[in-house]
């Protein structure tokens, strides 16, 4: 049987502390005055089964279900009911099933069962199986007997149906309903669909003749066609054979060629690659001079000075704590020799106190025999010798603990002399700590002073720097225009010895036959790399000038081959980048304090292509407006606007191609002295800018040179730095000790003045119980007692100053063990900061000796630099006599390789001609193809007749398709599909009748089954009621039905007749009758639905002592089997309880006893 076996709750209203109520089967009474908390364990137990309502808790909110005092507030409110589970209805395998629900403020519910997490829902699936649920009357809340009476037929009624459940009957019946409209609707919408169907498929019958008709028609026409293009693709494939004979001897002259052209250029390659490496030795040679050198071994030099500063400050860290681990050394020894010293004071003293113990035993038993000696000489004596004896307890308890406070006492005031003597330690120490960050800090401010001069001398070999820089800028600008002319009338001067004009229209074509010829180092057209945003497309379109379709390769001799291909194709303009040889374009800079960005960052290319972009748009500006544009090309700057505007420095718009491989023609007139003297030029300007770089560059050396002081004077204002932080870490620590040792020192001064007071009081009690004692004896004293009182006086007296001295000398011994525990606590803290101390001065050596280390190998080092200072003059001369001799070959591989490359032009001119031959035919046969596949056939076709007796056939088929005009292709589909759905509709009418007649016949039924459930429970809650009724009050009662042929209209009476009294309505019975009544009915009501407990507050509260004690036995017999747990304030009712507790209110919390049933009826 399921049932209830202990509720705790836990800061649930006026629960503040926990408390806990062990349950059993039968009747339990909880009873207290008013106001005790009692109704709120019927709360808590309704809160554990998950009662979301708080008003039904008697709250306004679940906050005020929270413990509140003036006091204190709990945190939560907490309740838990264990569950006896043996027969295992609650579906949790376990004998006792706790389940509880915590509330938090702020926070939502917590439920748990078994301790474990759980949602609510879990909770109720669980008690559902057991047959608990909050909906049933099974709890009877405090006031629900007032509310029920009061109820109208109509209401008590309704009760009846919640309470069997009967609403699932109108839920059922209201679905049914909307089914049943929903039927309805179905039927009219089809039979209406059953109509449009029908003259559709009329007129798709006729559409779809009309469709087969074209068919037949359209396939004829095809296999027609199909032979007419099939008789073309026959033609195509004989002149084939014969042109692709003649191009196979073309090609295999041309493979001849190329596999000497690839040796040729892997040899070129090769000596490529070996001068690339020479000309990066002597570079690497010559940068690596000795003037590099020499300042490689003053940042090593300066290096050694930093290190040797570390290495010194490494030291004075070591000296440092070596010192301050000898201070706590000398410490810990102090503190062990005072240790040896309270141990033999402890030996001695516990062989005082086993003394003391035996004496007192000894004394105990001699006052035992003067006391039963003294009860054997008097009466009077032995009726007051219990007294006496109990204030002689109290004296020697009392002695005892005076002896304790004041051995505490003196114990207080010596930990307080050793506080303060470590107090005037730490203060001492905290000067010494103090004085040394002063020292620390003056010398940080000296070093501070010097990095500031310094930094002003540098920053004025900044300013001389930079303007060397701005000097040099203007001549490398200089420089690097010139050079872009230099190059320009180079490749001009190039171009009127063989190269052929740059091609704009042909490149695209140039790129196919580049593909077809597998030419090596062709990368492709510039704009197929590159990616525009929109919003710049029309600028960029402008700045490039037809270059961004440049034929992309990378080197020269890709160029070269380029330039014959398209020579040999007779193909247009074209243009063409060499990557080799555009690598050292220069980007142009926006100028300071104007809106334009470079028009090469506006474009994504691929990194390899970036010299080209440069090269096409590096040297360009895009503004947003055309006067800033305009603005930047008085500065000498291209530019361009966003809207397309191009502007030229000299002042032009789009005045030409400043950039063209062919910038001058071969008829310019002394272009090859123009090239001279632009080269004389140059050269000039390049001996100019070196000597400017050469006094930058003594300036910079020496600006590095203050740079690597001021890195080491930084490096040791960082070293002094960290010290200062060590020092004031180490003198924070020193300062919070002190802290908690004054806190330590006020908390014993307040101890010291409460056992001070204790002390006081003490010997105040004592005197007290002396003169009681005194008085006693004074009392009960015959005169002929004399001799045996003064000998257990002198007992007395001996033994309680024995027990004095007892207490004096264990309390001595608390004092020793205690101030022993104090003094091992800091022996353990000072050797841990010993250990710490030494762990430290390890680091700090390991720091020297890595320190030591790095100095050893800079001295290294600078021995290097100075050997490799003598290396370098005799490898240099050595690496540019090869490289002579490698350029002379490159010179011939190049000569050889153009021989070959005129023999293959002309061959390749042939094949390509013959190829484009074939490719045309190809084209023309795979476009014939294509037609014939959309026909419908993969393959060409016999001929079945003439062409000319085909075309005729064709013409006459053409005009039969055109009388049968536009047809309807899907036509044949939707009439099948009409026709199915048109057959389908019909059936569909014929369920969707069915259906409506089964859900007409559903309601009826739900309608039937829905009485006859309510007139089942109606008869049993009747029946018990007039049991119930009879029983308590002697008289009769019924429950009448307002309209028994249809209960559902109509209400429920209830019709009462009390003894001597004729039969009435409830309506018209007085409060107490009513109350009478209405605990009837609900008891009643219980008997449908059976429940594992049941619960009533105060259902008694209204019923006079005749009915409360017949009511109380009605409950005794009826928690036979099951669990009664009944709130009440009678006494008949407590009478008749298994167990009662006791609620009572205790400081402002209630609180729950169990109380005997005879203690209750007292």
């Amino acid at each position: 049987m399921v049932y209830i076996k202990r509720i705790d709750i836990r800061g649930f209203k006026t629960f503040r502390r926990k408390v806990s109520i062990e349950l059993e089967p039968g009747l339990t009474v909880i009873t207290g005055p008013n106001g005790s908390g009692k109704s709120n364990i019927v709360d808590a137990v309704k809160f554990a089964l998950g009662e979301l309502s708080p008003k039904e808790l008697r709250g306004g909110v679940f906050e005020d279900l929270i413990s509140k005092s003036s006091m204190d507030s709990a945190k939560s409110a907490y309740v838990a009911l264990r569950f006896e589970n043996r027969d295992r209805r609650i579906p949790i395998d376990s004998d006792h099933v706790t389940i509880s629900r915590e509330f938090a403020k702020g926070g939502e519910g917590t439920y748990r069962i078994n301790g474990k997490r759980v949602s609510r829902r879990q909770v109720n699936d669980a008690l559902s199986s057991a047959g608990l649920t909050l909906s049933g009357l099974n709890i009877v809340p405090q006031h629900t007997v007032t509310r029920l009476a009061d109820t109208t037929p109509e209401e008590r009624r309704r009760i009846i149906e919640d309470m069997i459940g009967i609403g699932i009957y109108d839920s059922k019946k209201a679905e049914a309903l909307t089914q049943l409209q929903q039927a309805d609707i179905n039927v009219k919408v089809a039979s209406a669909r059953v109509e449009e169907v029908k003259r559709r498929l009329i007129s798709l019958e006729e559409e779809r003749n009309k469709l087969l008709r074209n068919r037949i028609v359209s396939n004829e026409l095809r296999s027609l066609r199909a032979q007419i293009i099939s008789a073309k693709i026959f033609r195509l494939e004989a002149e084939s054979k014969e042109l692709t004979r003649y191009k196979e001897e073309s090609s295999e002259k041309l493979e001849e060629l190329r596999e000497r052209r690839a040796l040729l250029h892997e040899e070129l390659e090769r000596l490529k690659a070996e001068r690339d490496r020479l000309k990066a030795d002597v570079s690497e040679k010559e940068a690596y001079s000795f003037r590099e050198v020499d300042d490689q071994v003053r940042r090593a030099l300066a290096l050694k000075a930093e290190l040797s500063g570390m290495l010194e400050a490494a030291s004075r860290t070591i000296k440092y704590l070596a010192e301050q681990e000898r201070s706590i050394a000398s410490e810990v020894s102090a503190s062990e020799d005072e240790i040896s010293r309270i141990d033999e004071r402890i030996k001695a003293v516990q062989e005082v106190r086993r003394e003391l113990l035996d004496r007192v035993k000894i004394l105990e038993g001699e006052r035992s025999r003067a006391l039963l000696k003294l009860s054997e000489l008097t009466e009077n004596y032995s009726s007051h010798l219990p007294e006496i004896d109990s204030v002689n307890r109290r004296i020697d308890e009392v002695t005892r603990r005076l002896a304790m406070e004041e051995a505490n006492l003196k114990n207080l005031m010596y930990k307080m002399q050793m506080l303060s003597d470590e107090a005037e330690r730490l203060e001492a120490r905290r000067k010494t700590l103090r004085s040394a960050l002063n020292e620390v800090s003056g010398r940080i401010s000296e070093k501070h002073g010097l990095i500031r001069a310094e930094d002003a001398r540098l920053r004025k070999l900044s300013e001389e720097i930079a303007e060397l820089e701005r000097l040099k800028d203007g001549k490398r600008l200089n420089l690097d225009r010139a050079l872009r002319v230099f190059e320009k009338a180079k490749r001009a001067l190039a171009s009127s010895e063989g190269f052929p004009p740059p091609d704009m229209e042909g490149s695209t074509r140039l790129m196919e036959a580049a593909a077809e010829e597998s030419l090596k180092g062709v990368v492709g057209k510039l704009r197929d790399h590159v990616i525009i945003r929109d919003t710049y497309a029309k600028a960029l379109e402008s700045a490039s000038e037809g270059w961004l379709d440049a034929v992309i390769t990378e080197n020269l001799e890709a160029s070269l081959g380029c330039f014959r291909l398209a020579k040999r194709m007779g193909l247009g303009p074209v243009r063409v980048i060499p990557l080799s040889e555009v690598s050292g374009v220069k980007e142009v800079e926006p100028p300071q304090g104007v809106k334009a960005v470079k028009a090469a960052d506006l474009v994504e290319a691929p990194t390899k292509l970036r010299p080209a972009i440069l090269y096409v748009l590096g040297d360009t500006l895009v503004t947003e407006s055309r006067k800033e544009a305009f603005l930047l090309s008085l500065q000498g700057i291209r530019a361009v606007s966003i809207q397309g505007d191009l502007f030229r420095p000299d002042g032009g718009l789009k005045t030409g191609d400043y950039r063209s491989l062919r910038g001058w023609t071969p008829e310019t007139a002394g272009l090859r002295g123009l090239v001279e003297k632009l080269e004389l030029s140059i050269e000039k300007c390049r001996e100019e800018l070196r000597d400017v770089e050469a006094k930058a560059e003594a300036l910079r050396l020496e600006a590095v040179k203050i740079e690597e002081e001021l890195k080491i004077r930084n490096r040791e204002v960082e070293i002094l730095k960290d010290e200062r932080g060590r020092v004031s870490r180490e003198l924070a620590d020193l300062e919070a000790s002190m802290e908690e040792i004054q806190r330590r020192e006020e908390l014993c001064r307040k101890e010291r003045d409460e056992r001070a007071l204790k002390v006081e009081d003490l010997r105040r009690g004592l005197d007290g119980l002396l003169e009681r004692r005194n008085s006693l004896m004074d009392r009960i004293r015959p005169p002929h007692l004399g001799e045996s009182e003064a000998e257990l006086s002198r007992l007395e007296a001996e033994l309680a100053e024995v027990r004095e001295t007892l207490a004096k000398v264990e309390a001595e011994l608390s004092s020793l063990s205690s101030l022993k525990e104090a003094i091992s606590g800091n022996i353990e803290r000072m050797l841990k900061r010993k250990a710490e101390v030494e762990d430290e001065i390890r680091k700090e050596e390991l720091i020297a000796a890595r320190l030591r280390e790095d100095v050893e190998a800079n001295s290294r080092e600078i021995r290097r630099l100075e050997g490799l200072r003598n290396q370098i003059s005799s490898s240099t001369e050595k690496l540019r006599e090869e490289l002579r001799k490698v350029e002379e070959e490159i010179s011939s591989a190049t000569r050889g390789l153009e021989s070959i490359y005129e023999e293959y032009d002309n061959t390749s001119s042939k094949c390509e001609e013959l190829s484009s031959s074939l490719r045309n035919m190809e084209v023309e046969r795979a476009v014939l193809l294509r037609d014939l596949r959309s026909l419908g056939y993969e393959a060409p076709q016999p001929l079945e007749y003439d062409e000319s007796d085909i075309e005729d056939a064709i013409n006459l088929l053409e005009e039969e398709l055109e009388g049968i005009g536009a047809v309807n292709e899907l036509a044949s589909q939707q009439y099948g599909e009409y026709a199915s759905n048109y057959k389908g509709l019909s059936l569909k009418i014929n369920e969707l009748e069915k259906e409506r007649l089964a859900i007409i016949r559903f309601m009826d039924e739900l309608e039937s089954r829905k009485r006859d459930s309510f007139m089942q429970a109606f008869r049993r809650i009747d029946s018990s009621f007039r049991s119930i009724f009879s029983r308590l009050t002697g008289g009769s009662g019924r429950l009448l039905l307002e309209n028994p042929d249809e209960p559902f209209k109509g209400g429920l009476e209830v019709v009462l007749a009390f003894p001597g009294k004729a039969e009435f309505s409830i309506s018209g019975a007085s409060g107490g009758e009513k109350s009478v009544a209405t605990v009837c009915f609900i008891l009643a009501l219980q008997d449908i639905n059976p429940m594992p407990f049941y619960m009533f507050d105060e259902i008694d509260a209204h019923l006079d002592a005749w009915n409360s004690q017949r009511l109380a036995e009605l409950l005794k017999e009826r928690s036979k089997g099951s669990q009664f747990i009944v709130i009440s304030l009678k006494d008949s009712t407590v009478a008749k309880a298994d167990r009662v507790y006791g609620v009572y209110i205790e400081k402002g919390y209630s609180k729950v006893v169990p109380m005997p049933r005879g203690e209750v009826a007292a």
